[in-house]
């Protein structure tokens, strides 16, 4: 449920919804919740790690359109809007050298001697925070990497994330800062400009953010232009520098996965995510993974593209779109 328009998203119709049922359920969930607007927030760490672990739903079986019950994909539980990182999770597993780069790491063991399996909160240093990221961050992707019939809690990743970044909690409204213009070197004066990026090297995997908030009269809305991508072949040397054009020996790249937001508000909608694995197209939706079309996927208004480079680069097929 959104907490600031109190609309229920439904995971059935894969969007908002502000019917209720027959006995006024929804409704008395958001008087609750408007009951509780002007109360004071005196929660515990702890507290809140219960509040999540308590609201986080039941391990759902993996299903597809047909009705199957086992796919070779794994869902995430939400822990309390987290689908944007369980998006970004599921996304960075379907990229085939990411995945597997982490998941050939040996696993790290505590300074106590204990097993890297037991959760790692209460480290001393920054040092020993990131190395418990890497790690935690291993053992998700390889559980999701096995492809398991049940959804897979990334809880313990959750809250070392928040031990490093205690901003990240989904709470704050991150502002932008204000545009500002280009100050001329010859007139010492503030002109109207324009800026274009290129690309210097081209990477292995190429992730693209598209523009879908924007500020208009000190409020950011969001840009529901659907942009066309393709699915295959997308040619990056137009993207190249002039003098770099000629130096790079690929430069065709397929679609990996794609994030998705919906909903028409910035502070809140929800996220999922578009993977492909063993040519075979997902949607995940959380603890939910069902097996989708190519039409679909294109159809799709992106919010995040990855990209990985095409090892044969021999095949003519290529598309500029974008």
């Amino acid at each position: 449920m959104d907490c600031t328009s109190y609309i229920s998203f439904c995971y059935r119709c894969d969007d908002f919804v502000v019917n209720d049922t027959k006995l006024g359920q929804v409704q008395k969930v958001r008087e609750h919740l408007r009951s509780l607007e002007n109360s004071p927030p005196a929660v515990d760490r702890r507290t809140k790690r219960k509040l999540l672990e308590s609201n986080s739903p039941s391990s759902k079986l993996l299903k597809d359109n047909g009705g199957a019950s086992s796919l070779s994909a794994t869902g995430l539980q939400n822990l309390g809007n987290t689908c944007f990182m369980n998006a970004i999770l599921q996304s960075l597993s379907n990229i085939q050298q990411f995945s597997c780069y982490f998941k050939e790491l040996p696993a790290v063991a505590l300074r106590s001697g204990k097993t890297a399996g037991r959760r790692m909160y209460h480290t001393r240093s920054q040092g020993d925070t990131s190395v418990c990221l890497v790690e935690e961050l291993r053992k998700t992707l390889c559980y999701l990497g096995h492809g398991g019939p049940t959804a897979f809690s990334p809880d313990s990743l959750f809250y070392v994330i928040w031990k490093i970044m205690p901003s990240f909690s989904f709470t704050d409204l991150e502002e932008l800062d204000q545009s500002e213009l280009y100050m001329c070197p010859r007139c010492k004066k503030r002109q109207k400009s324009t800026k274009k990026f290129w690309v210097r090297k081209l990477p292995k995997v190429l992730c693209l953010h598209l523009k879908r908030f924007h500020w208009t009269s000190n409020l950011r809305n969001k840009v529901t232009t659907y942009v066309e991508f393709p699915l295959r072949g997308l040619d990056m040397r137009g993207y190249l520098l002039q003098q770099e054009k000629t130096l790079p020996d690929r430069w065709l790249y397929d679609l990996a996965a794609v994030v998705v937001h919906h909903g028409s508000g910035v502070g809140s909608g929800h996220y999922t995510a578009y993977g492909r694995r063993d040519d075979r197209w997902y949607h995940f939706n959380d603890s939910t993974v069902t097996l989708t079309e190519e039409e679909t996927v294109v159809k799709a208004k992106a919010y995040i593209l990855f990209y990985t480079e095409r090892p044969d680069q021999t095949t003519p097929e290529t598309d500029t779109r974008l």
